[in-house]
């Protein structure tokens, strides 16, 4: 403000996951997250993300140590404060060697 005091821009957000062992080389998750902003337009502009989401499920194959392999399907939204919006749908395919 003109006093030199900050206003800061409230949110809120989350995320919860949770893991499932379905045998000792097999695997998943399934998480989700979500975003809000309260922002102040006159400030910031319309152009900024108002509100935001994703989820996602993933299944992770280890056939032998240190090897996994594994694909995960991923869905997520986010909407401006000016009203547009658009989504986006990702098949990703992984592996990780540990050593």
């Amino acid at each position: 403000d003109a006093d030199g005091n900050l206003d800061p821009i409230t949110t809120y957000s989350g995320f919860a996951a949770l893991r499932h062992q379905w045998s000792d080389k097999l695997r998943s998750n399934i998480a989700g997250a979500y975003f809000k902003a309260d922002n102040p337009v006159l400030l910031t502009t319309d152009q900024v993300t108002d509100e935001s989401w994703n989820t996602f499920v993933n299944l992770i194959w280890t056939p032998g140590e240190p090897l996994d392999i594994g694909v995960e399907l991923m869905y997520a939204e986010r909407m401006l404060e000016d009203g547009r919006s658009g989504n986006l749908q990702r098949v990703q395919f992984s592996t990780r060697y540990n050593f």
